[in-house]
């Protein structure tokens, strides 16, 4: 059963989740496929009641189905990336491998850290998509009232280590928990 746990914001929730999703969709789908033909074998006509609970069964199915493409767009980080954060990151907090979803696009995140209400998360996204995910993530804090929160996205990994290492010498990131109700906020409207 440990295998079924996944916790957003560790490293290789994606490459986890993308798995956990594949057979739920599986298992979804052949389960309305079984129930169909177990009531069209047993009363030989599609109108009786299982063919009903058998299409019905499709809707949670296909949501389950959307879930599995959005998963295999995007992989974990490597383990190099990881270690080279975890490194830098000292006692700061730090979640990985984060992907937001607006009515455009969806964004991936592979890193994001937060203390003293400092964000600051890096990417590889282009600069174009960096403006434009900065403004629905700062949307997002705004919407949920956290005030005085500053964010930076960095699309240079030895940019972003520098400023966490830069982070964790000047800031109290053990003591400091200004990130609890930042991160929560990320899990919600992440995938």
């Amino acid at each position: 059963m440990k295998f079924l746990k996944n916790n957003k914001g560790l490293y290789g929730y994606i490459n986890k989740q993308r798995v956990l999703e594949i057979l739920k969709t599986i298992f979804m789908f052949a389960c309305c496929i079984g129930i169909y033909l177990i009531g069209y074998m047993t009363l030989k006509t599609n109108k009786n009641i299982w063919t009903i609970i058998a299409i019905l069964g499709v809707l949670p199915a296909s949501k389950s189905a959307v879930n599995m493409i959005m998963f295999i767009r995007y992989k974990s980080i490597d383990e190099s990336l990881y270690n080279a954060i975890n490194e830098a990151k000292g006692k700061i907090p730090v979640i990985y491998e984060l992907v937001f979803t607006t009515s455009e696009r969806a964004y991936y995140i592979k890193s994001a850290a937060c203390c003293d209400k400092t964000i600051i998360m890096y990417t590889d996204e282009k600069a174009d998509k960096i403006k434009a995910i900065t403004e629905h993530i700062n949307s997002c804090i705004n919407r949920e009232e956290l005030k005085g929160y500053s964010l930076k996205i960095y699309d240079n990994l030895k940019q972003y280590t520098d400023r966490l290492s830069e982070m964790d010498s000047n800031l109290d990131g053990e003591n400091d928990n200004t990130h609890s109700r930042l991160f929560s906020l990320f899990f919600a409207v992440t995938l």
